[in-house]
């Protein structure tokens, strides 16, 4: 997904916004996609399909506040 994300920027917009979006498209994967995939991989079996994934949402989603804060505190800083 990162590698993918910068490459589509970079042929788009440029090595400068590819360079520029490195870091939070980073933090953002480790935040959401990691622990959505934890906890999807445990709780499918568990719970099924329909709520394992809303399980992992349940997850992802205060993470990915999380991210969105860093991101903007590594924009404004």
């Amino acid at each position: 997904i990162i590698t993918s994300t910068i490459y589509i920027v970079n042929r788009v917009e440029g090595v400068e916004a590819s360079r520029g979006i490195a870091a939070p498209v980073m933090v953002a994967t480790v935040f959401t996609i990691v622990p959505y995939t934890v906890v999807v991989r445990y709780a499918f079996p568990t719970f099924g399909l329909l709520l394992g994934t809303l399980t992992g949402y349940a997850v992802a989603i205060p993470f990915s506040l999380i991210a969105y804060y860093l991101v903007g505190r590594m924009r404004a800083g």
